[in-house]
C-alpha cells in the first residue's frame, strides 16, 4: 500500500467546492485551514500508478492552485 501526504492550496472563492470535490474521491483530508485556503490530505492507493492518478486528479481539480507532495510511504507486501 502507498501513502502520501500532500498540501493543497486553493482559490479562496473555490475552497468549499474543492473540499467537496476531493472528499468524493475518497481522499482523506486531515486538516483544513480556511484562512490560508490550504488543506493537508492523505492519498492512499494500492500502487504508485493509482497514487499518481489521484495526485493528478487533485492537480486538475477546478479551484486548486497547487498541490505539493510532502511525504511518501509504502509498505512492501512481500
Amino acid at each position: 500500500m502507498n501513502y502520501s501526504s500532500v498540501i493543497i492550496t486553493t482559490n479562496q472563492s473555490s475552497f468549499d467546492l474543492v473540499i467537496s470535490s476531493l472528499t468524493s474521491t475518497g481522499l482523506e483530508i486531515a486538516h483544513i485551514d480556511r484562512e490560508s485556503a490550504r488543506l493537508v490530505a492523505v492519498i492512499e492507493a494500492e500502487s504508485t500508478t493509482k497514487e499518481a492518478d489521484i495526485f493528478n486528479y487533485i492537480r486538475r481539480t477546478s479551484g486548486v492552485v497547487d498541490v505539493s507532495l510532502v511525504n511518501h510511504f509504502f509498505e512492501d507486501e512481500a
